[in-house]
């Protein structure tokens, strides 16, 4: 019995919104982000299931991070191998990124947390 597990990916060429993204990404260029604001395209998930946030956490561009979790990027997506954007930053090496990920999903957690103690205590009242 064979217990490998086998990925399939299928290559696509990327669309022009996707080159342009991940270009600036690359090039660092926040101000051509800023164009993409539009929170659908800034959780879109491309080639291997990875998002603009993917992309700037694995290249290390900490004030692209902070504007895509700003416009609500999605730090906890999980591309075609498991990986969020904080594995991404911790593969690259870019320790400032993963703080600040890890930080922001602390923030989420916490959050999360407060409201469920929050609706289990009013859920207690009504007894």
């Amino acid at each position: 019995m064979n217990n490998s597990i086998e990925y399939k990916t299928k290559i696509e060429k990327p669309s022009p919104t996707e080159t342009i993204i991940f270009s600036a990404i690359t090039d660092g260029n926040l101000q051509k982000i800023k164009k993409f604001h539009d929170s659908k395209l800034i959780n879109t998930v491309y080639s291997n299931g990875r998002t603009p946030l993917h992309k700037a956490a694995s290249e290390g561009k900490i004030e692209i991070v902070k504007y895509l979790v700003e416009k609500n990027a999605n730090i906890t997506k999980q591309d075609i191998f498991g990986h969020t954007a904080i594995q991404s930053a911790i593969d690259s090496g870019h320790k400032e990124v993963e703080d600040y990920l890890k930080d922001q999903l602390e923030k989420i957690s916490n959050t999360k947390s407060s409201c469920i103690q929050k609706i289990v205590a009013l859920l207690r009242c009504q007894c």
